[in-house]
């Protein structure tokens, strides 16, 4: 809630406290109730984050970008894709470039990336990833337009060269809300477990055993029985214990209490998986029955619906605002969504006997090169179909390869 409260606060203060905010990332996180301090660098190292970050920026980079345009219908029409959508920035490639943006989003609610130059029609041909950290939004008092302010240097970059892709906005905001800030409990509280079980095996907090006798023992006796037990048995050595002086060894197991860490990483990562919207056995996580589905085919529709393709329209809507006048790109997430074999070809065979899909359109689905001479840009017509006349109905259709006159006798 403190966020929503600097969001909404006048321009001025909300600046001052985001800057603070910023400063707080940068230097040691956002507290928590575990003790824990949660920044974008401490939440990488919890591995569910890590999983969830990964999978998504992975799942996205590995997508084919195509370029469209809108035609008198308004129907897209592929058409060569520009040179910023193959490559948009010359020092990296596309799936990194992808990588480093939905990374920030991800982490930090917030990706940016600064126009460096444009080509023909105005359209950018380099866009270079701009940390989060380095960028703040201010809006120009004598025009009233969005600025980006840059850099130490605090360098002004107007809004038609700056790509901005937010994640969860809330109105009278321009900022992305930070998943790390709103998750900072659940994520310090997972951090914690982890550094609690770690100390833990590492620095045996807890003794394995007792030594008891019922004599009476001073300090010095006790002190010698312990050393000779540690001498003959400690440090993980397999020696036959001997014990005399009436000295019995009773081992001390683990308690509820101090393997409630477990519990506690589990709880964490489930409700972390929750918040980025993964599914837990895609992260490794299949201890507990998915409710995504009953099939690893509807799972991974289910996971492209629902994870992936609320930051992919994003992604989508600022490239149609970067190309604009009529061109757009789209992601092609048929890879993502293949079936079996078997079911993926008789799919193919339906389109192909409905005349909607070519030999060439379904060998480009294989990653196969088109037909030579053009012989699979051909599509079929069913016999059995025609199209119905202006004002008729389907029962004055008559089927092809028939005739509507009386036969002879």
């Amino acid at each position: 809630m403190d966020l929503v409260r600097r969001l909404l606060s006048p321009p001025a203060t909300r600046e001052a406290s985001l800057d603070a905010t910023l400063a707080a990332i940068q230097s040691r996180g956002f507290a928590t109730y575990a003790g824990v301090p949660v920044n974008d660098q401490t939440a990488m190292s919890h591995l569910t984050v890590w999983a969830c970050v990964s999978l998504i920026a992975d799942s996205v980079a590995m997508l084919p970008l195509h370029t469209f345009s809108e035609n008198a219908g308004g129907l897209p029409e592929p058409v060569p894709d520009p040179p910023v959508i193959d490559q948009p920035h010359p020092e990296m490639t596309r799936s990194e470039w992808h990588i480093r943006m939905i990374w920030s989003v991800l982490m930090r609610g917030n990706a940016y990336g600064r126009i460096l130059a444009r080509g023909r029609a105005g359209i950018p041909t380099i866009i270079e990833p701009t940390h989060p950290d380095e960028v703040r939004i201010e809006r120009d008092t004598t025009t009233g337009e969005i600025v980006y302010v840059v850099g130490r240097a605090r360098e002004r970059v107007p809004a038609a060269d700056m790509l901005h892709v937010p994640g969860l906005v809330i109105p009278g905001s321009v900022y992305g809300l930070s998943p790390i800030e709103y998750a900072r409990q659940t994520i310090g509280t997972g951090l914690a477990a982890t550094e609690y079980g770690a100390r833990f095996f590492a620095e045996g907090a807890t003794p394995t055993g007792v030594l008891s006798t019922d004599q009476k023992l001073d300090v010095d006796t006790a002190l010698e029985y312990q050393a000779k037990w540690e001498e003959a048995h400690g440090h993980r050595q397999r020696k036959v214990a001997v014990l005399g002086g009436g000295l019995k060894y009773a081992p001390i197991q683990l308690s509820p209490e101090a393997s409630q860490f477990l519990s506690t990483m589990e709880l964490s990562r489930s409700q972390i998986a929750g918040m980025f919207r993964v599914p837990p056995h895609l992260i490794g996580d299949v201890d507990r029955s998915s409710s995504w589905g009953t099939g690893l085919e509807i799972q991974g529709q289910q996971f492209t619906t629902f994870t992936l393709g609320p930051w992919l329209r994003r992604f989508e809507d600022a490239w149609r605002i970067l190309l604009g006048g009529s061109l757009f790109a789209r992601y092609n997430t048929a890879a993502l969504l293949r079936s079996r074999l078997t079911e993926r070809f008789q799919a193919y065979t339906m389109a192909r006997q409905g005349g909607w899909l070519n030999i060439d359109e379904i060998r480009a689905f294989e990653d196969m090169a088109p037909l030579e001479d053009d012989r699979g840009t051909d599509y079929l017509q069913p016999l059995n179909f025609a199209p119905i006349p202006a004002g008729g109905s389907a029962a004055s259709v008559t089927p092809a390869g028939t005739s509507d006159q009386p036969q002879g006798g």
